[in-house]
């Protein structure tokens, strides 16, 4: 499990957003959303570096 702060996000659209762009790296992963507390959790066999990317190429500061 990755577990990343993420700013930027402040509504449930960034969410989906973030998901479509782990989702372009591995379909199978399982992401969880917390916009509240702007940290996301996907669970997948991907390198780190790899979603951190994905998420950062959507728009949004990741801090790991």
């Amino acid at each position: 499990m990755i577990s990343l702060i993420v700013s930027g996000m402040d509504c449930g659209q960034c969410g989906g957003l973030i998901t479509q762009a782990v989702h372009a790296v591995d379909p199978s992963a399982v992401i969880e959303v917390d916009v509240e507390e702007g940290r996301v959790d996907v669970d997948t066999p991907e390198p780190l570096d790899r979603v951190v990317i994905a998420i950062e190429r959507a728009g949004f500061n990741v801090e790991h």
